[in-house]
């Protein structure tokens, strides 16, 4: 949890100035990465090619992405006015995906699933 709750004044800051970032994921990310990058470099920002980036985040230099939407999921869950236009979509989507798991459990359902 603390890797989350130290990500989350940023996250909150890029959904907050970018409002496109309330539906994406990718968006989001990128603008994070991109400041976080951007702090790593005190001496003043250094281009880093793909290649770098991809090295540094398979080492886990850079935040996980996974961590960054956890850190969006729940600011979205809390605070009403940092959902975007498909928060409702997702909502729906995630009980359906529930519902699927639930039946995965059951031996009965396997049946049908082989």
């Amino acid at each position: 949890m603390g890797e989350i709750k130290n990500k989350e004044a940023l996250v909150r800051k890029i959904l907050e100035m970018k409002p496109k970032s309330k539906d994406s994921d990718a968006l989001l990310l990128a603008i994070f990465w991109a400041k976080e990058i951007g702090d790593f470099e005190l001496n003043g920002p250094t281009p880093l090619t793909a290649k770098q980036f991809l090295q540094r985040l398979a080492m886990g230099d850079t935040s996980n992405p996974i961590s960054i939407w956890r850190c969006r999921q729940k600011l979205q869950e809390k605070y009403e006015l940092l959902r975007g236009d498909k928060y409702q979509v997702r909502q729906k989507h995630s009980k359906k995906v529930k519902k699927e798991i639930i039946k995965w459990d059951d031996p009965e359902n396997q049946k049908e699933l082989f």
